[in-house]
């Protein structure tokens, strides 16, 4: 069990059990019913989070990664397992031939290939979930329904979520067309664009019902003035 302390070891084998854990959770329907609503959202927090301290340094690479497409405990649970696999049987193999700096080749190992399968596994599910598991919702069905910032929403970015008509929480990326929205803020989903997959956002007031009509007419006025000029 002495192989087991040693960091060479431990630096593998705990991402390795977190991994396996999530996993367990999964197929054993951990918070399936009771809390999925709240599941989702504490993923879309740790997703938003993540998004706004690391934004000025590593938005692409959180991009590649998934954050924002696919689900955060999925990614944790790809990086963690592949991770862990990776770097044990790394130094499986260079223990005996490189005593000396075998784990640090193996963090160097088990790095590169969890963030390249992480990337890959992320790439997949973004593309085939929605023909899989939301194919009864069309992005263009959340226009017109009520969601909350998880962020502070600006002209150029920002993420919300949105429950669509199956009940089921939707973590999207939106826009304003003006002023900032601050964190927790209640908004309308106007409009959707395709090309660049974002909804145009608006702040939403509970006592004012023609809210929705109201302000598509005004967002699209506003876009052919756009067009116009």
């Amino acid at each position: 069990m002495e192989w087991l302390l040693r960091w060479e070891t431990l630096v593998f084998v705990a991402p390795l059990a977190f991994g396996v854990a999530l996993v367990a959770g999964l197929a054993f329907g951990v918070g399936v019913e009771g809390d999925a609503d709240a599941d989702a959202e504490a993923d879309g927090e740790l997703e938003s989070d993540a998004k706004v301290h690391l934004d000025a340094h590593g938005h692409g690479l959180l991009g590649l990664l998934g954050v924002g497409r696919v689900p955060l405990s999925m990614l944790l649970l790809t990086l963690s397992i592949l991770f862990g696999a990776t770097g044990l049987a790394a130094n499986a193999l260079l223990q005996e031939r490189l005593p000396g700096v075998y784990g640090l080749l193996s963090l160097a190992a088990a790095a590169l290939v969890s963030l390249v399968g992480t990337v890959r596994v992320a790439s997949f599910v973004a593309r085939v979930a929605p023909t899989t598991e939301t194919y009864r919702v069309r992005r263009q069905d959340l226009v017109g329904r009520v969601g909350h910032a998880i962020v502070e929403l600006t002209a150029s970015d920002g993420f919300a979520q949105v429950k669509d008509h199956e009940g089921n929480v939707q973590q999207v990326r939106v826009r304003t067309d003006g002023p900032s929205l601050a964190k927790g803020a209640t908004i309308l989903f106007v409009d959707y664009s395709r090309d660049g997959d974002w909804y145009l956002v608006a702040p939403f007031d509970a006592d004012a019902p023609d809210q929705a009509s109201a302000a598509r007419s005004s967002m699209a006025a506003r876009a052919a003035t756009r067009s116009s000029t």
